[in-house]
């Protein structure tokens, strides 16, 4: 009974930080998007806002998202042996696959132009360096493709919107794939490093 309740307190301390990590930088580089003019959501449509126009749900649905991630990547990793490295290297890499959130509504170059290349080739490096397993490079196309798609739904829905130079590919960017790819590889083992430490 003791062992059962300290894996489940250890289950909701892993949940929680990856929620608050999530939401934290989620939103970070959401609102660096519309700060940029990449994107935007409707005004006087939801019922609160945080400042600069972004929803109340924006960081729980990139909270939820990040646990989501973390979990399943946590479970595929179970009773394989890879050198994860140090939790300071796992968190750079995270770190970077945030920082390629936010450059990239800075890049002068509308989507499907050099944008899309510049951040192809910045993704797979993240991947290449943090990660290189099949496991992240097949995440990271699973992520691809379910982010993208998921996206698109959002759009045509108008639960938000890309402006028209970041909207070539049915209403996103071509480049949106890039992000979701530096995904798996960096979150999902920062994730499995911290189910490590958490006692």
């Amino acid at each position: 009974m003791v062992q059962t309740n300290r894996e489940t307190l250890k289950k909701i301390k892993l949940i929680l930080i990856l929620f608050a990590l999530g939401a934290i930088g989620g939103t970070l580089g959401d609102l660096s998007h519309v700060l940029t003019g990449t994107t935007g959501y409707p005004q006087d449509f939801y019922w609160w806002y945080l400042p600069y126009g972004l929803p109340f749900w924006v960081p729980l649905l990139f909270g939820s998202l990040t646990v989501i991630l973390g979990g399943t990547h946590i479970q595929m990793t179970l009773g394989t042996k890879s050198d994860l490295g140090s939790f300071q290297w796992r968190f750079s890499g995270s770190f970077a696959c945030l920082g390629l959130y936010l450059v990239s509504g800075f890049l002068p170059w509308p989507a499907g132009h050099l944008s899309d290349l510049v951040l192809g080739l910045v993704s797979f490096f993240i991947w290449w360096t943090w990660d290189r397993s099949l496991l992240g490079l097949g995440g990271g196309v699973v992520a691809a493709i379910l982010g993208t798609s998921f996206e698109i739904i959002l759009v045509h829905k108008q639960i938000f919107y890309y402006q028209p130079h970041a909207a070539n590919l049915f209403g996103v960017p071509s480049w949106l794939p890039w992000l979701y790819f530096a995904a798996p590889g960096t979150i999902g083992n920062l994730a499995v490093k911290i189910s490590q430490k958490i006692e």
